[in-house]
């Protein structure tokens, strides 16, 4: 075993004071050894960011902590990380440690080019005395520069150095945070989340160019995650935390393959598979007592067939979508049944959310038609879309972007009721409210409560009640589950999956996780580059692809199977 570069020793981080204290960690032992990946994993709420931010003591004023971290680069260079103050800090989180956040586009600088914050880092980091980083050049800072986004492979490198982080896709942005991470030549990398909402491909190829960069710089890192696939595929040892406390810590082959903790053995578990597709998602609450039913694919065949045999509810023929200098859909087809979910597959810029848009009426198409009950939607004015608006409704990716902050849970799902006339009184809407809450599977005191007072599943249950509220046929779910822990996102789909059998929903559900729609989907469609490059049922699309770029987004995937 190599040796310890960090011994944390009985850390214990609580928030809050007096009356109201949530402990967020709890006594917790780990080491990280040099030259080694330990993988964090929990649900969220476990305390794996608590733990990220307390090393680079980033965690806010309320915050009181216990226990130490010590940092053992040597024998002769040993302290506790927690006693650093001022400029030994500052040398710290320069020379020894650096931390690449979960959301990119919200950790860089909107009014800065990535030029400029890389050079920045450099200029504050890279040399030991600030004299000398005060005299560097501009010529030399932008050589500099170009050094790391060349290593972080950037495609034309130079292009980057103006480029502003809205021009970037997710996957560059998330290049940018290495380099920024990197520049000062750090012993410990810290990734929290790095490849959160990041489909397949992406995901695989930042992952990948960290642990080649881990290899040539040397890096121990820490891999925030609570995707266990990817823990697996990427860490030599695994902690796994739940409600602040170290639940079970080991070898990652160990830990994944054979876990002796029951959470652990639920976590894994209610992660959707590729190659199997269950009747319902177990979750970890009730994984005592979950009997898995695995649906036939010959079911799913028959209940095509019988969806088929109606007139589709909803059709795209020959539609295309241009943006200025993207082709975003090019001469789209498909067909999509009453009581249908129709999975939507596909890279980051392959279309799918342009698609869903498309389907809602949100944007602009170029050539074609979108077909509802065979009425052309985009020939219509907005007075008479307005119909349509309330049989097909759109549940977006970022549920706390999607709700009004200064609109308590109640007023906000009455506002669509106003809109369209539902209701006859204002007694009446408050009970349709109360039903949503109910049927989302929320506790009546939601009603008077903000969007910030809920977790990320909560708030993703409230824009599904939004998007029930006025009773629609065709439901577009935009990504929905890509930021959340597998125990969340099981609850979610398993909701979802419910409401579509009462309720007799059609749906487009888009998603990068190809497990995911193996779970929901009755058809997948796969688009490449804005076109169709796949469809027909899960069975034949995930298990026996045909096309050379499905194989390649089945390559791609970290999986557990």
């Amino acid at each position: 075993m190599p040796e310890s570069l960090l011994d944390i020793r009985n850390l214990s981080v609580q928030f809050g004071a007096a009356d109201k204290v949530v402990n967020a960690l709890k006594q917790v032992n780990l080491q990280l050894f040099q030259g080694r990946t330990l993988g964090l994993v929990g649900e969220s709420g476990s305390g794996k960011t608590t733990l990220a931010h307390a090393l680079m003591q980033l965690l806010p004023p309320t915050a009181s902590l216990q226990g130490t971290a010590r940092w053992q680069e040597g024998s002769d260079n040993s302290f506790d990380i927690f006693t650093l103050k001022g400029d030994a800090l500052n040398n710290f989180r320069a020379f020894r440690a650096a931390m690449i956040f979960q959301e990119p586009m919200s950790a860089l600088n909107p009014i800065m080019t990535c030029g400029e914050q890389v050079a920045e880092v450099l200029r504050r980091h890279t040399a030991q005395e600030r004299s000398a980083a005060e005299r560097l050049t501009a010529s030399a800072l932008s050589e500099k520069v170009l050094y790391w986004f060349r290593q972080v492979q950037l495609p034309d490198p130079e292009r980057f150095l103006k480029a502003f982080p809205h021009e970037l896709s997710g996957g560059q942005k998330q290049r940018v945070m290495i380099a920024m991470a990197l520049a000062g030549r750090p012993r410990l990398l810290i990734a929290d989340e790095p490849t959160t909402a990041l489909d397949v491909g992406v995901q695989r190829s930042i992952l990948e160019l960290l642990r080649s960069l881990q290899a040539q710089f040397q890096l121990s890192m820490l891999l925030v995650s609570h995707d266990l696939a990817v823990v697996r595929a990427c860490c030599d040892e695994v902690a796994v935390l739940r409600d602040g406390h170290l639940l079970e810590y080991g070898s990652a082959e160990a830990v994944i393959r054979t876990p002796q903790h029951p959470y652990t053995r639920a976590l894994l578990a209610c992660s959707p598979s590729l190659h199997r597709r269950y009747e319902k998602l177990p979750v970890v609450d009730d994984i005592d007592s979950f009997m898995p039913v695995i649906t036939d694919a010959r079911v799913l065949a028959a209940r095509h067939q019988a969806l088929s045999a109606e007139a589709p509810l909803l059709e795209f023929q020959g539609v295309s979508v241009r943006y200025p200098g993207v082709k975003a859909l090019d001469g789209v087809n498909f067909s999509l049944y009453p009581g249908e979910t129709l999975g939507i597959a596909g890279e980051s810029g392959s279309g799918k959310s342009t698609l869903g848009r498309a389907a809602a009426c949100l944007t602009k198409i170029q050539e074609g038609t979108v077909n509802f009950e065979g009425q052309s939607l985009h020939v219509l004015s907005p007075e008479a879309l307005m119909p349509f608006r309330r049989r097909i409704q759109m549940i977006f990716q970022d549920p706390f972007a999607a709700l009004n902050p200064r609109l308590r849970v109640g007023a906000m799902l009455e506002e669509p009721l106003k809109v369209h006339g539902i209701g006859a009184d204002a007694a009446a809407r408050q009970r349709r409210v109360k039903e949503l809450l109910e049927m989302v599977e929320l506790p009546p005191d939601a009603y008077d409560r903000f969007p910030k007072e809920f977790s990320g599943g909560q708030r993703q249950r409230l824009v599904i009640a939004r998007a029930l509220a006025l009773g629609p046929e065709l439901l577009i779910c935009d990504e929905i589950t890509a930021s959340l822990d597998v125990s969340v996102q099981a609850t979610i789909l398993n909701l979802i999956k419910d409401l579509g059998r009462r309720l007799n929903l059609s749906c487009l559900f888009i998603s990068h996780d190809l497990g995911v729609l193996r779970q929901m989907s009755d058809r997948v469609l796969v688009l490449h580059a804005g076109k169709v490059e796949a469809m027909g049922l899960p069975d034949e699309i995930l298990e026996r692809p045909q096309s050379d770029y499905v194989k390649s987004l089945l390559t791609a995937v970290y999986t557990n199977d």
